[in-house]
């Protein structure tokens, strides 16, 4: 118990005054958080107003908000409206009343204008339903506050073409060059969308009283894309649309409100491609606060992680590229306010819950899926795999964070960035062993580690050092990754299922090679031997080699769509490239363990397997910026060989044998795995529940800036 009662003494709480997050403006988050979580009424009571009467065959509705605030609209129809044009404003309660407005008051005396005022949360669907009511018009025109109206010949062009044909709808587009086609509209989620259409007003109506989740956003959308629609273009310099490229906290919150209520399993994908076009909008359009842009890009993030168990993976994937390209990828979302800002939100919107713990593992390196995911049945887990070397890292990393806000720990096998981590205890179980490479560790204060496991009590100085994390952080328990190295119903089964699967013979030797992944040109590893030549060293000597590609080369290869991994299967089959199993099925199923600098050798030494050392690069890797913490290959019990020669390499692998029962290969295992023991997962399992138990882990974030 004596490791244990210095670590409990380690989860007493520390008290510390919470302070607000720095580059975050806590006043428009507690706004946000009000208009996030307020309930508006279902339904509005319009004030009663008698039909307009009116000779006219075109009728005006105007709805605005702040959004659109002017009085262009309004301006240009004043003449038509004294002059007997039916109009309905409907314009937001809180608009800017200032002496521009006098001019809807002047107006108001005309019995053909109506001014209603409502509150922000009435929806665009309601106000043109209540509009439709008092217009007793065959057509009806849709503007915002913010139009530029031909005063000389508007209505006498659109009487003209209502007259002459007979269309649902008419788009003003310009004939010419086609801008401001339907496709361009549909694609706009704003009022914009709908800015000038002259509607058949018994088609509006239809539509409108139709069952409908849309209410404000898509509703361009949703009414130029009803079934048999029919519409044509007009002038567009008869009615110019003056988008606005005003957006305000209220526009993120109920964009966002809408969104959700209407986006499930059966149409995810239409509804994030919505977002996607009201988003890229937005960004093109918009003068926009940068608070503003980082809700818009919080409230992306959000969307694509609901539908995390509505997509494929690939598709998931896809989303997060597109959503990350909008934001120019990292040029916008690496700012620290934007993550930040992120977190707080999320605080507002999904709480935390006490009995949840939220593990991240990088793509190829799932190692406490298999190895603690088991043990912890009496918590809720939210288990998420992410990428590695990909392009939308940044919205990937908002994107996690979404996911495992419930979590109250959160646990890897490897550093994740502050982006990720932000306001939760970081347990790492870190998935390398022993003392071979020297880490080059990230900044402390963008990759915070809280504690972090190593494989005994000797590594804690190196690693101290070489992962920058104090000593008193650094939990000697050993590796959870080995335990299932003990488990000798696995080890046989799965020695059984590859020689199977590869027909390899029962007495034939196994290696498992997996060298160390470096980035170099042409190919990430360059095995130095023609592998088909060696290939046939191999079956000479009944010796089969199997390897498995680095977990990092698959997302090279994805980015890349090559294969540069530098090695193939051999056409004897001596030689074996793996996409079947892990590294540690592979290890388990083998005879030798053969690489060049992988700390994957410690594993092989818990299994006591002999080890091969092929180093022909090593005056060049000793170079490099890693460097290593041992004298390198005399400190190691192993078969060294320190050039490209098949030969040599086959002699090596049949004298492995002799070394594993030396004193030095027992001393540097103690040195390096000792405290793998095949029951780290019973220590770790004591921690995390200290930690979820007794721990306050606000106190813990990171290290102090």
């Amino acid at each position: 118990m004596g490791i244990f009662s210095s670590i409990i003494k380690l989860f007493k709480p520390k008290k510390k005054k919470p302070t607000p997050e720095k580059g975050v403006d806590t006043e428009i988050i507690d706004l946000f958080g009000q208009l996030i979580t307020e309930e508006n009424p279902q339904s509005y009571n319009f004030p009663s107003a008698n039909p307009i009467k009116s000779t006219s065959k075109i009728g005006c509705i105007i709805v605005g908000s702040s959004r659109y605030f002017s009085t262009e609209t309004i301006s240009s129809l004043k003449t038509y409206i004294q002059n007997g044009l039916p109009t309905v404003a409907i314009i937001d309660s809180n608009f800017q009343r200032d002496s521009n407005f006098k001019i809807y008051d002047d107006l108001n005396k005309y019995d053909t204008f109506n001014l209603c005022l409502v509150p922000r949360y009435v929806s665009i669907i309601d106000r043109l339903s209540y509009a439709i009511d008092i217009l007793n018009t065959d057509y009806l025109a849709i503007f915002t506050p913010l139009n530029q109206i031909n005063r000389r010949s508007w209505l006498t062009e659109c009487e003209k073409i209502v007259t002459s044909s007979d269309y649902d709808a008419y788009i003003p587009g310009s004939i010419l060059d086609g801008s401001d086609k339907i496709e361009n509209r549909i694609s706009d989620p704003f009022l914009t969308s709908l800015s000038g259409i002259l509607f058949k007003k018994d088609f509006l109506k239809q539509a409108l009283a139709s069952k409908t989740d849309v209410k404000n956003y898509w509703i361009g959308k949703f009414l130029l894309t009803q079934k048999d629609i029919s519409y044509t273009y007009y002038n567009q310099f008869i009615s110019n649309i003056i988008p606005s490229n005003k957006f305000f906290l209220n526009d993120v919150v109920y964009l966002y409100k809408e969104w959700v209520s209407r986006t499930d399993e059966s149409n995810c994908e239409e509804r994030l491609d919505e977002l996607l076009l009201a988003v890229n909008s937005i960004r093109k359009n918009c003068d926009l606060k940068r608070s503003n842009l980082s809700f818009i890009i919080s409230i992306s993030s959000l969307a694509v992680a609901h539908c995390v168990n509505f997509l494929s993976e690939e598709e998931f994937d896809n989303y997060q590229y597109l959503f990350s390209s909008i934001f120019n990828f990292d040029q916008i979302l690496k700012r620290e306010e934007i993550q930040k800002t992120h977190v707080s939100i999320l605080n507002l919107l999904i709480k935390k819950e006490n009995n949840t713990i939220a593990i991240i593992e990088s793509e190829g390196m799932e190692d406490l899926k298999y190895s603690l995911v088991p043990l912890l049945t009496k918590y809720k887990i939210i288990y998420v795999k992410k990428h590695q070397y990909y392009d939308y890292h940044f919205f990937n990393c908002l994107v996690v964070r979404t996911l495992i806000q419930p979590a109250k720990l959160l646990l890897s096998s490897n550093d994740m960035p502050l982006f990720m981590t932000r306001d939760l205890p970081f347990f790492v179980l870190w998935h390398g062993l022993g003392m071979l490479k020297s880490i080059v560790a990230p900044n402390r204060k963008t990759h915070p580690i809280t504690y972090l496991t190593t494989s005994s009590k000797e590594c804690v100085p190196s690693w101290s050092e070489s992962f920058n994390i104090e000593p008193e952080r650094i939990l000697p328990i050993g590796s959870i990754q080995t335990d299932r190295l003990f488990d000798q119903t696995y080890i046989e089964t799965t020695k059984k299922a590859v020689r199977e699967k590869y027909k390899i013979q029962k007495n034939a030797k196994l290696v498992f090679f997996a060298p160390t992944f470096r980035l170099a040109e042409p190919r990430y590893y360059n095995f130095g031997l023609d592998i088909d030549s060696f290939a046939e060293l191999l079956e000479k000597e009944n010796i089969y080699v199997i390897t498995k590609r680095h977990h990092v080369f698959y997302s090279i290869m994805r980015d890349k769509g090559i294969d540069t991994s530098g090695v193939k299967n051999s056409k004897n089959g001596h030689f074996i490239v793996s996409e079947d199993y892990e590294f540690v099925d592979l290890l388990s199923a083998s005879d030798v363990f053969m690489t060049d600098y992988s700390s994957g050798l410690f594993y092989a030494v818990v299994l006591n397997l002999p080890i091969v050392l092929y180093a022909p690069d090593l005056d060049e890797y000793l170079s490099g910026v890693n460097g290593l913490m041992i004298q390198y290959p005399n400190d190691i019990p192993a078969e060294f060989v320190g050039k490209a020669d098949g030969d040599l390499l086959i002699k090596a692998i049949k004298n492995s044998d002799k070394l594993v029962e030396s004193s030095k290969y027992k001393t540097f295992k103690q040195i390096h795995v000792g405290a793998c023991d095949g029951k780290v997962g019973e220590r770790a399992l004591e921690i995390i529940d200290c930690i979820m138990n007794n721990y306050d882990h606000k106190s813990i974030i990171c290290p102090e800036s």
